[in-house]
């Protein structure tokens, strides 16, 4: 099984999840709330102890990546051209970490200027089981 776990609560990482939704090709790509009861546990099966809610985390069912390199292997899993952002993972993972912290931080001030008013995803029946709760 494959795994993103995202902020359930961060408006930038809902897009991000309906994004990989309707561009990628892999639907055996689940998506987990990191709030929630299913990916505590599962993280924290996958040794991650202190789980960072501003992280997202992506399990390929062998590896357990996080920050930037989680978010450029689900990228791998969409269709061209997006997947052409995947070319990241060349770079050192200390740099792209360094994007990701700062969006990171930034990323209700993101979500706000992406989204002036108040957006509200609805997930498909075909897509409801690509979700673990």
């Amino acid at each position: 099984m494959k795994v993103l776990f995202y902020d359930g609560d961060c408006g930038v990482c809902n897009t991000f999840v309906q994004f990989v939704l309707e561009n990628g090709n892999d639907d055996s790509l689940k998506f987990c709330q990191i709030q929630s009861t299913k990916g505590g546990e599962i993280l924290t099966s996958l040794g991650i102890s202190n789980i960072d809610v501003t992280t997202a985390y992506y399990w390929d069912g062998h590896d357990c990546y996080s920050k930037s390199q989680a978010i450029l292997e689900v990228m791998r899993k969409v269709r061209y051209p997006y997947r052409m952002l995947s070319v990241l993972r060349l770079f050192p993972r200390s740099l792209t970490d360094v994007g990701y912290v700062l969006f990171s931080k930034n990323r209700q001030f993101f979500s706000k200027l992406m989204f002036r008013k108040k957006v509200c995803s609805l997930i498909s029946t075909r897509s409801s089981s690509r979700f673990l709760s």
